[in-house]
């Protein structure tokens, strides 16, 4: 048997068209849902946090450099962020 052949990477285009297609087989559609690759960017950051990683680390991790973290970790429950500003 020779050598596995390699795969291509998927393209973002092709990335994007899957996620709409998974989107699409969830059992109740909500018109004001929006699925994109950024999903998994927001998803990713919101999973760490609740995981107890430190804002640092998931910044780091996301490329973040200013407060727009904030717009990603939005749908966490408001005692968290009091415990990560301190209020």
């Amino acid at each position: 048997m020779g050598p596995k052949k390699l795969q291509k990477p998927m393209e973002y285009g092709g990335f994007l068209k899957s996620v709409k297609e998974m989107a699409k087989l969830l059992p109740e559609q909500n018109e004001k849902w929006s699925f994109s690759t950024h999903s998994f960017r927001r998803a990713g950051a919101q999973l760490y946090y609740q995981m107890g990683i430190g804002l640092e680390k998931i910044m780091a991790f996301g490329r973040w450099t200013s407060s727009a973290i904030w717009l990603y970790l939005g749908d966490i429950p408001a005692w968290d962020f009091h415990k990560e500003v301190g209020v």
